[in-house]
């Protein structure tokens, strides 16, 4: 978990301080792109070791309240940058945005580096029993095949709906026409709506069952994304734009809690951070990408 410190630091960095295409041409936009590929490998070095030790440290009858942390720190990522994204544009000229002020936010980002570590350092292990004797996790993953592609399918139906949640603030400006400003307000909205309804989706799968957590919201998401497209679509006005981005990031992330204590539960711990991990790179990176 310490690495993919040392990894969003390399590719945080290198986006803040890369020098414009007008300095030295092709090589500004390859590097950001790699930048980027760095960032995304750390995530995917993240998601599996930290929802696994959430599960862990959960006492009994709470694992899926404690592992909705996972999904909740998220909305408070979303949150954090609707914000800073708000205060720049209200703040800076479009010029000077386009020029400089979107190294901003990674720069803002890199101060949290030394809190994130120190918690690494301090976090307890929870592998409690020493004598226990090491397992290859890569040899373990032959029988568990079909449940992580199981899996894979989960996390594919979260992040479809996530990703159309993150276009918001794009559909919002291309689209709709609104100010930058009301659209980036839209992913404070989703922020906001993720940290609640992700906590809520933990606390209800541990009170009922996982399954109808993870299920129940995703259907009605299927039902009503298009009429509220068509909604949106007819009614182009903020506040239609803050309800329509609050119903689909809510619903997603009541689902996403309930899946996210539920994978890793179901496999064994040996791979249960592995496993996880592959399910969410595979799901994120094929349907996150081409949605």
């Amino acid at each position: 978990m310490l690495l993919t410190i040392a990894l969003i630091t390399i590719g945080t960095l290198g986006l803040a301080l890369t020098p414009t295409y007008a300095s030295i041409g092709i090589a500004a936009p390859v590097i950001l792109i790699l930048c980027r590929l760095i960032q995304g490998l750390a995530l995917g070095g993240e998601v599996g070791p930290a929802s696994a030790f959430l599960i862990e440290i959960a006492p009994e009858g709470k694992r899926g309240l404690y592992s909705s942390w996972q999904l909740a720190s998220q909305g408070m990522a979303a949150l954090a940058a609707g914000i800073i994204g708000v205060t720049l544009s209200r703040t800076l000229s479009p010029e000077d945005l386009t020029s400089w002020g979107w190294r901003v936010p990674f720069l803002l980002a890199l101060a949290l580096i030394p809190v994130a570590v120190y918690l690494r350092r301090e976090m307890p292990e929870t592998l409690h029993d020493a004598g226990a004797a090491p397992t290859s996790a890569r040899a373990s993953l032959g029988g568990h095949w079909g449940l992580i592609g199981l899996s894979i399918l989960v996390v594919m139906g979260g992040t479809v709906s996530t990703y159309v949640g993150n276009y918001m603030t794009t559909f919002a400006i291309t689209t709709l026409k609104l100010s930058p400003s009301v659209a980036l307000t839209a992913a404070i909205v989703g922020g906001v709506a993720i940290i609640v309804c992700s906590l809520a989706g933990g606390w209800l799968c541990d009170k009922y069952n996982r399954r109808t957590v993870m299920i129940a919201p995703r259907i009605a998401l299927a039902l009503v994304a298009f009429p509220l497209f068509l909604l949106l679509k007819s009614t182009p006005t903020p506040g239609m734009l803050y309800l329509v981005t609050a119903v689909m990031a809510g619903l997603t992330a009541v689902s996403g809690a309930a899946s996210l204590a539920a994978i890793p539960e179901l496999l064994p711990r040996p791979i249960r951070a592995l496993g996880l991990s592959i399910a969410y790179a595979v799901g994120v990176s094929i349907f996150g990408g081409t949605t």
